[in-house]
């Protein structure tokens, strides 16, 4: 999500970050809580950038979601994703959890996992994809939990 997407969905909210509390009067708009604004960038090393009211925080660096140690994005709830310089990317695990506990394999902001699937929903059903393109050679790359499956090939359905 862009800046501008987030100062969207926070317009008129309070968000406090390293900087202090501030809140967005409009998209791009920052506005401290003294009725300055806020000039600079998302950016932090030794923590999150933005700590949300509900306890949900995000690493920033250089305006990218970004974290070599952990989740980059946590929220209240429990959903998690992990990002490398702007993009998802997880090399041990899922780069998404999601609270009801589906969980997604990204490398290098793609869908990606070599051995085994890369989505896996936890009300059942799974995918396969390698390099951002459904793919499997030794079976369904999509089987659903009502038992429908589809077989892919680099990105083209055969099946």
């Amino acid at each position: 999500m862009s800046i501008d997407e987030t100062a969207m969905l926070l317009s008129g909210q309070l968000v406090r970050n390293h900087h202090g509390t501030f809140y967005f009067d409009k998209p791009g708009n920052w506005i401290s809580e003294y009725g300055y604004p806020v000039v600079g960038h998302l950016h932090r090393e030794d923590g999150p950038a933005v700590i949300w009211p509900d306890g949900g925080q995000e690493w920033y660096v250089n305006d990218q979601l970004h974290r070599l140690d952990g989740p980059a994005v946590i929220r209240a709830g429990g959903y998690q994703e992990w990002w490398v310089n702007g993009g998802r990317h997880r090399e041990d695990g899922p780069a998404v959890i999601y609270t009801a506990g589906d969980q997604f394999w990204y490398l290098n902001d793609r869908k990606h996992c070599e051995d085994g699937p890369a989505v896996i929903f936890a009300r059942g059903g799974q995918e396969w994809w390698v390099n951002g393109q459904r793919h499997r050679e030794d079976g369904p790359a999509v089987s659903r939990a009502n038992g429908r499956a589809e077989w892919w090939f680099d990105g083209v359905r055969t099946k």
